[in-house]
């Protein structure tokens, strides 16, 4: 705690005090190459588990991976 989260705080605080530039367009790019990403993934996924699911719902995640892929 004294070493690491204490100091980083403290530049945190500064940070959010001062502020720090943001190159819109960069943001923007990486947005949509993340946005591609995630969506190529969940494809993946969703083959990979022979069925569509929501990914964000820790419940039907299990049920995926504790019995429907534990037994293939």
């Amino acid at each position: 705690y004294y070493e690491v989260e204490l100091p980083l705080s403290e530049v945190l605080a500064a940070m959010e005090r001062t502020g720090f530039k943001v190159n819109p367009e960069k943001l923007k790019a990486l947005s949509e190459e993340f946005g591609q990403k995630l969506d190529e993934l969940t494809a993946e996924i969703y083959k990979d588990a022979g069925e569509e699911f929501n990914i964000n719902s820790p419940k039907q995640l299990g049920e995926i991976l504790l019995k429907d892929l534990s037994s293939r």
